[in-house]
């Protein structure tokens, strides 16, 4: 050992951080969007970072999506904020024949885009958002996975209640 990580506790408020369901949805799930243009899912089909078969793989069937705005994306999850933090969402990607995954986070009304490769673990990337600023307390905010009008892989999603990221809790 060349050294010791030291990183504070942490919470992963992704309730289904790793279940992408191809139906039967339960609360506060990862779930198709965009006026029921359903992406086609199939579960625990990829080898995920972890090395279990946990990876999901995901198509787009919504025709001229960009991944880059809240009609054009693909899933979505929603969380109640903390108290006036900024929040860091993450998710491990795998672009299968898409050419890029964004994420999109919602603060209510207003929004922003980007997407960053922090991490490439067996050809995954793990894309990476923060809040601009702290997000509205008590309020209902979505995040959003979206990639351009081809396959790709998922797994691992992370919000955390800090302006950065951590190891996958």
């Amino acid at each position: 050992c060349k050294g010791l990580m030291f990183e504070g506790a942490g919470t992963n408020y992704s309730w289904h951080s790793r279940q992408f369901y191809s139906s039967g949805y339960p609360a506060n799930s990862w779930v198709p969007i965009n006026g029921g243009a359903a992406p086609t899912i199939t579960e625990n089909t990829h080898t995920a970072p972890d090395g279990t078969s946990s990876g999901a793989y995901m198509a787009d069937t919504i025709t001229g999506a960009t991944g880059t705005t809240v009609s054009g994306n693909v899933v979505r999850q929603q969380w109640t904020a903390g108290t006036s933090v900024k929040h860091t969402v993450s998710i491990y990607v795998k672009l299968l024949t898409a050419t890029q995954a964004t994420i999109y986070l919602r603060d209510a009304n207003t929004g922003s885009t980007q997407t960053a490769s922090a991490v490439n673990i067996k050809g995954w990337q793990r894309l990476v958002v923060t809040s601009s600023s702290a997000m509205t307390a008590s309020v209902n905010h979505s995040w959003f996975i979206g990639n351009t009008n081809g396959t790709i892989a998922v797994w691992g999603s992370q919000i955390e209640r800090s302006d950065y990221v951590t190891s996958y809790i």
